[in-house]
């Protein structure tokens, strides 16, 4: 069995492998820690605001929360602290199974809105 922990900071993470490693071992299994990818908190800023405004206009509407889609963001966020991250994507239904779908007109609108973030940033 393999499971990815994910947590919007390094303690609550850190805390998060130790519960489910003691979790697992209290049942006589074997239990190893490997890659994990690191905490990323999203945060409101300038960027942030940014990508709102152009999802807003191209979507009609736009929510900034966290949800599962900022493992990227995390890696990148540990290589290069000095930049801004969001996460975006099209629409998806179902993820990680059998039933996954994507809104195929939400993937060229979000391509949009990343031409929108280029154009706003040069």
């Amino acid at each position: 069995m393999e499971t990815s922990a994910r947590a919007m900071d390094k303690r609550a993470l850190e805390t998060l492998i130790l519960d489910t490693h003691s979790y697992f071992e209290q049942y006589g299994l074997q239990v190893t820690v490997d890659d994990k990818y690191p905490a990323w908190k999203p945060e409101l800023n300038a960027f942030t605001a940014l990508v709102g405004e152009q999802m807003h206009a191209v979507f009609g509407s736009s929510h900034t929360m966290a949800i599962h889609a900022g493992l990227e963001c995390g890696i990148l966020k540990e290589r290069y602290p000095h930049i801004s991250f969001a996460s975006i994507g099209p629409t998806i239904q179902y993820p990680h199974s059998t039933r996954e779908r994507v809104d195929i007109a939400s993937v060229e609108r979000t391509f949009e809105v990343v031409q929108k973030i280029i154009e706003a940033t040069r």
